[in-house]
């Protein structure tokens, strides 16, 4: 890089952020893997219909005028096969964009796709959905120079950090001292990245800073006890593991938040009910899950 030969790069404190940017193509251009599954079985069997029809028609019509085979291929035959080919197309596009981004979960027939832009995804922009790509920007806080970018598919920047440092790394020939992330950036992945690349780092803790706030009981105000694998409370209320998928769901009992005198400070609720999430590695999420 012209600035680092310059002496403009410091590297000493880097942050990081994501932004959404819109596709270029719209909701209304596009299919959900269910839809496609059911446009591409409903086409194949009237294309087959109507090959049936016209080879019967032209057994008709053989033994009247004994003219052999060489039908002409109906206009609406045409139509059809040229959007189920299509179909298929954008149909391959998605699976191989959901294999390539989870191979181990299965499709989900909500799962959608644009015809424009096949590698574009939905994501939650500016309190709606729309088709977006999640542009990751690394910063030198010191000279504020651009020092890495990349445009990923992941909704959120849970997977990012790796792929920030290593950007970082062919532009300037080294990783930064320091880095500063917002708590989108918490999960294991990402802490494993930067312990990985000795980068000493410093995410948010949590939304709005509700941890911190004197009036707010947040999830940092919760205790893990490890060898019962429970969390506890600043009222000394057990929330007990309930089920592990995704992530580790704790809760507590329902009877006892209900009657708990700290129930208007605590942030941590979910219908009412004090609720941690981790991931496999014990980082605590959000409250309430993120897809």
């Amino acid at each position: 890089m012209i600035v680092k030969s310059l002496g403009m790069l410091s590297l000493g404190h880097v942050s990081l952020d994501g932004s959404k940017f819109y596709a270029n193509t719209s909701k209304h251009k596009a299919a959900s893997y269910k839809k496609l599954k059911e446009n591409e079985a409903k086409l194949t069997k009237e294309i087959d219909d109507l090959l049936k029809k016209a080879e019967i028609c032209d057994d008709a019509e053989d033994k009247i005028y004994h003219n052999g085979k060489g039908y002409s291929i109906p206009e609406d035959l045409k139509i059809k096969e040229k959007r189920l080919a299509k179909i298929k197309k954008v149909k391959k596009a998605l699976e191989n964009r959901e294999r390539k981004a989870d191979p181990t979960e299965d499709i989900k027939d909500s799962s959608q796709i644009s015809y424009a832009d096949s590698e574009a995804k939905i994501m939650k922009h500016k309190g709606g959905f729309d088709y977006c790509y999640n542009g990751q920007i690394s910063v030198d806080s010191n000279s504020q120079i651009i020092v890495g970018q990349h445009l990923t598919q992941n909704e959120n920047d849970k997977k990012e950090v790796e792929k920030a440092l290593c950007e970082i790394e062919d532009n300037t020939g080294k990783v930064p001292d320091k880095m500063s992330l917002d708590n989108g950036y918490m999960s294991s992945g990402n802490i494993s990245a930067l312990a990985g690349a000795k980068v000493d780092a410093y995410i948010a803790a949590g939304k709005g800073e509700k941890d911190s706030l004197p009036d707010k009981i947040g999830k940092l105000n919760f205790s893990h006890d490890s060898s019962k694998d429970i969390f506890i409370c600043p009222a000394y209320v057990v929330l007990k593991l309930k089920s592990i998928g995704e992530n580790r769901v704790y809760k507590a009992e329902e009877m006892v938040c209900g009657g708990c005198s700290f129930q208007k400070m605590c942030s941590v609720k979910r219908n009412d009910i004090a609720t941690i999430y981790t991931d496999d590695k014990g980082i605590i999420l959000a409250t309430i899950k993120e897809k």
